[in-house]
């Protein structure tokens, strides 16, 4: 006969404790009732400790205290050490992030990547060059920002090169000429017709009063003090702190509410803590892995699209997909929500163009929705068919389709996305073989077209140009495609158009793209801005600009107010 051994087993294990005083026994009975007792008094402690996170009022021997609202116009932001402020010459994301609202540019973007106008007050464009008047806009000192500080910066940028964050600028931009000293009217002369983006104008402008040369400035970066024109002045410097930045009241555009404390934290200190206490309102934080990061309550995360596209790139002279039919079938059978949530943990956002669909706030909205039914009926209008019923498509002429496809053997999330489309292939009757390789023979590979469809990403800079993986001649086209009128389209949207005459361009590019289907985007990885509890106002973030929307911030903190009964 079995033995029972649920209050047996309890009996040995409660039967006897110890205490200071000796060794005490308790019966079975005794024991049980210990027990209730004790479960009784934690549900009754865990519905009380509950009903208190749950109400704002707390009584207690003193008093009844109430939770109000606190907002105060301040904010704190988490930077890494940087080795220097200087924006001209630093290549810390930090110095580069902050010069953002510390200094005037001429253009800056919006949270879609449109440029706007920050300094500039009127501009046109004529031939290679395009003719700009700024605002008033004043200096610390109160010196007006002129022609000749707009010309003393891009001559130091240009002096700079590619050992600063702006040797791309430097080889678009030819030079700056104007009038007498102190003109707020200039003009931007570029050394392409088909290469002057007003992205290209987006570069913090420094007092040319303040140095006596740019080889002065270029030296300036030890305890380096930003000196400007723009949304925040810096009024304290602390190469092992941080900076306080404080209101511009004289900046020509929506002043700032708070006053913003940048806090260095050094590594191994926790980034986490000091967010949940409130102590850092914001911080920007690239890991894919952020959200899994986040241990405390009240954090939040502001996701933002970064500068990188992830996508599939076809051989179009490869004949298992040069048929374009063949192309979108396999965008259709591409679930991309699915591996944007498990190969890039949701940190991406995908798009319905190889262009982020929101780009400049173009109205095309034309996609491939993931459906497997129509990839199959896409297959079946195109000849496509499974003859003997194998389960592996033929075409017209009774070839079986097998797909190679390439991709770089380091790169995790790309090897797992060939791994989810060659398994959807298979679904729809589709034969493929992944080809995973190290980065010289991957390359190699592309370059040979040894392959049917890549998986493959482009890095892309203000001007979101995609010529280079486009364009039929682009040194980075790697699939055969060539389109004159898309040759066209995209030289058109280089060569100097404004705003809204570009908007127009691109949405027929993106028709075209759409139809053509090179390339199928996949996602674009996200960066976050990791909110502290108290963290209130706009967030605007883009890759360029990721405090885009600082002058809306304020903190709004606890505070806890002794209210007596009567």
């Amino acid at each position: 006969m079995r033995k029972r051994k649920g209050i047996r087993g309890l009996k040995k294990k409660v039967g006897k404790f110890s205490l200071k005083g000796g060794l005490s026994r308790i019966s079975r009975r005794q024991g049980v009732t210990y027990l209730i007792v004790a479960l009784g008094v934690m549900m009754i402690l865990g519905i009380a400790f509950r009903g208190y996170l749950k109400n704002d009022d707390v009584e207690d021997v003193i008093g009844q205290y109430k939770i109000t609202k606190n907002p105060q116009n301040k904010a704190a932001l988490g930077i890494s050490p940087v080795k220097t402020f200087n924006p001209l010459v630093s290549k810390d994301e930090d110095t580069y992030y902050l010069s953002k609202i510390i200094y005037s540019s001429l253009f800056t973007f919006d949270e879609n990547m449109t440029p706007k106008e920050d300094l500039v007050e009127s501009y046109r464009f004529s031939g290679r060059t395009v003719k700009i008047t700024v605002k008033n806009a004043q200096w610390e000192d109160g010196r007006s920002v002129s022609a000749d500080d707009v010309a003393f910066t891009l001559k130091a940028i240009k002096s700079i090169g590619d050992n600063g964050p702006y040797g791309s600028v430097a080889k678009k931009i030819k030079r700056i000429s104007y009038g007498s000293g102190g003109d707020r009217t200039f003009t931007v002369h570029f050394n392409s017709g088909y290469d002057m983006s007003l992205a290209y104008l987006h570069f913090p402008i420094l007092p040319k009063h303040k140095y006596s040369g740019v080889d002065a400035l270029k030296r300036d970066t030890e305890n380096f003090v930003p000196w400007s024109s723009g949304l925040y002045h810096c009024s304290t410097y602390d190469e092992l702190k941080g900076m306080k930045l404080t209101v511009n009241d004289k900046y020509y555009g929506v002043k700032a509410k708070s006053n913003i404390d940048v806090k260095i934290v050094k590594n191994g200190g926790s980034k986490d803590n000091l967010v949940a206490s409130g102590n850092i309102s914001a911080l920007v934080d690239k890991s894919p892995e952020r959200a899994g990061n986040i241990h405390k309550r009240g954090i939040k995360i502001h996701n933002f699209r970064s500068n990188n596209v992830e996508f599939i790139g076809f051989n179009t002279k490869d004949a298992a997909v040069k048929s374009v039919e063949m192309r979108k079938a396999i965008a259709y059978c591409t679930d991309i929500e699915s591996i944007i949530e498990e190969n890039y943990y949701n940190s991406a956002k995908g798009s319905r163009s190889i262009y982020p669909h929101d780009y400049m706030n173009s109205p095309n909205q034309l996609e491939y929705s993931f459906s497997k039914d129509r990839a199959n009926d896409v297959l079946k209008k195109a000849g496509y068919s499974d003859k003997n019923s194998s389960g592996s498509i033929e075409d017209k002429d009774g070839n079986k389709v097998t797909l190679k496809i390439l991709v770089e053997k380091d790169k995790e999330r790309r090897v797992k996305t060939a791994e989810r489309i060659s398994k959807a292939l298979k679904e729809i009757g589709i034969n493929s073989e992944i080809v995973s390789v190290k980065r010289d023979v991957f390359l190699s590979k592309l370059r040979a077209r040894d392959y049917s469809i890549y998986i493959g990403g482009l890095s892309l800079d203000g001007a979101m140009d995609m010529s280079s993986i486009l364009k039929s001649d682009g040194e980075n086209n790697f699939t055969g495609y060539s389109n004159r009128k898309v040759d066209g389209l995209l030289d058109e949207l280089m060569s100097g158009k404004t705003v809204d005459e570009s908007r127009k361009v691109l949405d027929e590019l993106k028709k075209n793209i759409h139809e053509d289907l090179p390339y199928y985007c996949i996602c674009y990885p996200t960066y976050g801005i990791v909110k502290a509890p108290v963290f209130n106002g706009e967030l605007k973030s883009n890759f360029m600009n990721p405090y885009n929307g600082a002058e809306t911030w304020y903190s709004n903190y606890e505070k806890r107010v002794e209210t007596h009964k009567e």
